[in-house]
């Protein structure tokens, strides 16, 4: 174990962080109808981390170099401002998400061909084989976690109540687009740091799984982040444990672990 913990102890830490807060924001795209955006957005932010590092003179697509963060924000930016949701659209951009998930994914791959290292890094990286998480990219995970969970703490009845109406939000008062803008930041920051440092999948499994595997055992929006981010934290906790036993990808047994949580928790919901 301390082998392990000396090799992936940075990521292993990163990883908890994304954890701690990745559920949440995965809770709100889940009320919202638009679970699939913690599908199309980390892909997204893949396709910008591999043109940043196309571009720049980085030794690996993967490092946290600031090309590659930059590339990662716009390109998921971008694709927010194409995406957002809204009520009453929920199919309309499932479909455009579902098509821009696909236009990624081979954009990854083909610009991965340019990049320094070639797809070879690129396609590691999105199998979720974590190849280097150093100080830096550990002090940005930490940062952007607490950004993230400095925001939801704040305003987490506001992105509710906005999600869940935002005429009906307007009329109570709320600046709708401010909020959405909170939201949207806080969003982004999770996928753009999360992807960048630790991959795709990890980001695939902590916004969809935990909210999914509670979802039936809420009763209020502040249960339904509380209980997604502690099945978030155990599912990455279990996936942490399988890649040290079984010598198993970091970021693959992430997913594995929060999708045994969210089997379980489905089983014995109500």
């Amino acid at each position: 174990m301390s082998e392990f913990l000396e090799l992936f102890g940075p990521a292993l830490v990163a990883l908890l962080a994304l954890a701690a807060t990745a559920p949440a924001i995965g809770a709100f795209l889940h009320a919202r109808g638009a679970a699939i955006l913690g599908l199309a957005l980390p892909q997204v932010a893949l396709f910008g981390t591999v043109v940043g590092a196309a571009l720049g003179s980085g030794a690996h697509v993967h490092v946290g170099t600031t090309s590659s963060y930059l590339w990662a924000a716009a390109a998921t930016a971008g694709a927010l401002v194409a995406l957002g949701p809204r009520r009453g659209r929920e199919v309309a951009t499932a479909a455009r998400a579902a098509a821009l998930f696909a236009a990624a994914s081979a954009g990854t791959v083909l610009v991965g061909n340019f990049a320094p290292a070639g797809a070879l890094e690129a396609g590691a990286l999105a199998r979720g084989e974590v190849l280097a998480v150093g100080a830096t990219e550990l002090v940005v995970a930490l940062a952007a976690a607490a950004f993230v969970a400095v925001v939801v703490a704040m305003r987490w009845r506001r992105f509710a109540a906005v999600g869940e109406s935002p005429s009906f939000a307007s009329v109570a008062g709320l600046a709708v687009a401010r909020e959405e803008l909170f939201f949207g930041s806080a969003v982004a920051v999770t996928c753009v740091v999360g992807t960048a440092t630790l991959g795709p999948l990890p980001l695939f499994g902590l916004l969809v799984l935990p909210p999914l595997a509670v979802r039936g055992l809420v009763w209020s929006m502040a249960s339904f982040l509380v209980l997604s981010v502690v099945a978030g934290l155990i599912g990455t906790g279990l996936g942490a444990l399988l890649a040290f036993e079984a010598d198993l990808p970091l970021g693959a047994s992430t997913v594995a672990g929060n999708a045994l949580v969210a089997l379980v928790l489905r089983r014995f919901a109500p």
